[in-house]
């Protein structure tokens, strides 16, 4: 059997077990047989349903007479680590999302110490009609060259970012024109 064969098994197995007798007990009778015996609920009565006879190798005794019991565990064993691969599969997600955010270009920042730099507010007063000095009015023409917002819309908005670039590609072709 390969895992696809076991797999496809699954759900008829849950079922059955689900379906089967919650009660299981073992008796034995007169010719030393164990008999395995079977009760829906208290009070009901107990059915035989199967007979291992004397002599039977006891490795292949045992599986017959607690197939139930661990049919019941190993659901219950794989529900847990299903669950905890589930588990470890949403945290790895998050992590991946936090470390794909820590990688991220920081660039409200970067544009941020940009607009601090002299050159750059030069460039703007050039090319972009800065007309007034100050840290205000510097990061209020980026915002309105870059038709945004806040400068954290750099970080969230891909468009922006792209616009961003290209403002610095312009801003370094001014500063070095024959590179």
């Amino acid at each position: 059997m390969n895992i696809e064969q076991a797999a496809a098994l699954l759900p008829k197995i849950r079922a059955t077990v689900e379906m089967a007798a919650k009660e299981w007990s073992l008796a034995a009778d007169h010719s030393g047989d164990r008999i395995i015996l079977t009760r829906e609920r208290a009070g009901f009565p107990a059915l035989p349903v199967a007979r291992v006879v004397q002599g039977a190798p006891f490795d292949d005794a045992e599986l017959v007479i607690n197939t139930h019991r661990n049919a019941v565990a190993l659901l219950l064993l794989l529900d847990r680590r299903t669950q905890q691969v589930s588990a470890a599969q949403r945290e790895n997600e998050r992590l991946k999302a936090e470390l794909d955010q820590a990688k991220a270009p920081k660039l409200a920042r970067q544009c941020a110490m940009l607009c601090d730099d002299r050159d750059f507010q030069t460039y703007l007063t050039e090319r972009h009609a800065l007309d007034k000095s100050g840290k205000d009015a510097v990061a209020s023409r980026v915002r309105s060259i870059l038709n945004i917002r806040s400068r954290s819309d750099l970080d969230r908005d891909k468009d922006a970012a792209a616009r961003w670039a290209n403002l610095k590609k312009d801003f370094r072709k001014w500063q070095n024109p024959n590179s």
